[in-house]
């Protein structure tokens, strides 16, 4: 029996057809599973299986509108049968695991995405599947509070995390609630299902921005990419975000900041995540992901990002300053997100002096249909 563990977020059946060894087995009806976060099962029987190891690939209909796959699951019955009707398996499905190397599919699960409150208490997120070396970027904060504030993470893991808001040193512990959205990937290089191209990885880095930037290399992008980051470990307790410049196709310039009387002086080692996904996205009606790039005309304002394309709801964002031409220390704030755009303005904290003077920046982002789902991709 081949079990195939799938989310079909549209309104339509999605069509595969299931080959075995190459050889077609006939078409497969996928229901809509009601978003693309949520997963079910369908099971059938196979036939033309032989001794030794066998290829089994579920290929969509049409190439621009399959749905998501997560996995394929094998039971030997003993004997083959003959193939039958699909039959839908209504029981929760499991956690996701990898497909047997025997088996390939158009797309497998990579990465999840999801949307929080947050205050200054730490809140454990627990993924819908398991990670060997996941990379957590979550989005700058929206504005309920006045008060600086930045996200850090502790205790990333292959199936959970933790993660809070945290104020400058100079100001007290508490942060009234803000929402956030966050994503998860498994590092890598991969291609996602409607062609983008998306890298994850991590470095090892105490550097702050008053000692310059660190390069990160890139592979496999044919032009400039969205670049996000994250400090993933809590291993000193400084406030303290990242920065990023100089970005191109081949690498781009990282480091951390600590609020501004302290980003002279010296930071904890800490493990840096960061997305590099390729600019635009597939508008054919079946995307999920818009990732950008925008011009240097954003300030201590604020301002307001169009996407290119309207989402049908206000979508999950993750937004980070994408530019370093202000040193004084900053971070982004969110506002207003609709299904057209979001506002945002950069946020400078008071440790050093008064002012909260900013000059022009860049904002690179990532806009995610609905408030969670799910990535597909291969490895490339």
């Amino acid at each position: 029996q081949l079990t195939i563990r799938y989310a079909n977020g549209s309104n339509d059946n999605r069509k595969m057809t299931l080959l075995v060894n190459g050889n077609s087995q006939g078409t497969i009806n996928l229901n809509s599973t009601g978003s693309w976060g949520t997963w079910k099962e369908k099971t059938l029987n196979l036939n033309g299986l032989r001794d030794g190891n066998n290829v089994i690939r579920l290929q969509a209909a049409n190439p621009k509108s399959g749905p998501n796959i997560d996995r394929l699951e094998f039971n030997a019955l003993g004997a083959d049968s003959a193939v039958q009707n699909p039959v839908e398996n209504n029981r929760p499905a499991a956690s996701p695991r990898p497909a047997p190397a025997n088996a390939e599919s158009q797309a497998m699960s990579i990465g999840e995405y999801g949307s929080s409150e947050l205050d200054h208490n730490w809140k454990t997120i627990t993924l819908d599947k398991r990670y060997i070396n996941p990379v957590v970027i979550v989005s700058d904060p929206t504005t309920n509070g006045g008060d600086p504030a930045v996200v850090r993470l502790r205790r990333v893991t292959g199936r959970t995390f933790q993660m809070r808001l945290q104020e400058p040193n100079y100001k007290d512990v508490r942060h009234t609630k803000e929402s956030v959205s966050y994503m998860v990937m498994e590092s890598g290089d991969w291609t996602l299902a409607d062609g983008t191209r998306i890298s994850a990885g991590t470095r090892q880095t105490n550097r702050l921005t008053s000692r310059g930037f660190d390069s990160v290399s890139l592979n496999g992008f044919d032009q400039t990419p969205t670049v996000l980051s994250q400090v993933q470990t809590f291993n000193n307790t400084d406030w303290v975000t990242t920065r990023t410049k100089n970005q191109s196709k081949s690498q781009f310039k990282l480091a951390m900041q600590e609020e501004e009387a302290l980003n002279g002086g010296s930071h904890a080692q800490e493990t840096v995540g960061w997305f590099a996904v390729e600019v635009g996205g597939d508008y054919e009606g079946d995307s999920i992901l818009q990732g950008g790039q925008t011009e240097r005309s954003y300030d201590d304002s604020w301002g307001t990002v169009n996407f290119d394309q309207a989402f049908a709801q206000a979508p999950s964002i993750i937004a980070k300053l994408g530019s370093h031409y202000g040193s004084d220390t900053a971070s982004l704030r969110l506002d207003d997100i609709t299904s057209q755009s979001f506002g945002v303005r950069v946020s400078e904290e008071q440790s050093l002096d008064r002012e909260l003077v900013h000059t022009n920046e860049s904002i690179s982002f990532l806009a995610l249909q609905g408030q969670s789902g799910s990535l597909q991709g291969m490895s490339v």
